[in-house]
Parts: C-alpha cells; structure tokens; sequence
C-alpha cells in the first residue's frame, strides 16, 4: 500500500487571497503555504505506515523544492501552478514527479 506524505497547504485560491490581503505577489516560494499543523500530521502518518507492514510512505515534496532547499507551488520559469484547487498535481506537477513514480 503506497501512502502519499502529507503536503502543505497548496490550494491556489487561499494561497491568492493571503498573499492579496498582505499586499504581495504571487511568487514560486511563499511561506504562506505551510501550515503548522503539516508537521504532526507527517509525523502522524509515519507512525502509521509503522504499524502496517505492507504501508510504503512516500514523500513527492522534494519534487518541488527549489535551490534554496524551499517547497515551491509554482513552476519558477513557467509560472504555472503545481496543483489546483482540488489538491489535484496539475500537468506541470506530475511532469515534476514523474521520475520518482517510475522508480517506484
């Protein structure tokens, strides 16, 4: 059983209206994106794969960092979003991952 990691918050709507409501661009790397309950969570789901002997967690975040070693939510030249509203990987965003899914 194969369960993605917990990811930050990567909604384009509520990304857009925090970062319209504080006066700044939409930028690749915004620290709004993360929600401070994403770590437990993660740690939560760790725990669980623990208990499940066929569970494999896999994490897709480092897909998006950028140099900087930042989770992103926007393709840096593109300027295209990795995700949509539903939570979904866009075409971009699974371009992104692609090589980890064929390694697995």
């Amino acid at each position: 059983v194969f369960i993605m990691q917990v990811l930050p918050l990567t909604v384009p709507s509520k990304l857009k209206k925090l970062r319209r409501s504080k006066g700044l661009p939409l930028v690749p790397y915004m620290p709004e994106a993360f929600d401070i309950r994403a770590e437990s969570m993660k740690n939560r789901m760790i725990e669980v794969a623990k208990r499940c002997s066929k569970c494999v967690v896999f994490d897709i975040t480092k897909r998006f960092h950028n140099e900087a070693g930042n989770f992103t939510v926007i393709h840096p030249t593109s300027k295209l979003w990795y995700f949509d509203s539903a939570l979904h990987l866009t075409p971009i965003g699974l371009n992104a991952i692609s090589p980890m899914l064929s390694e697995m």
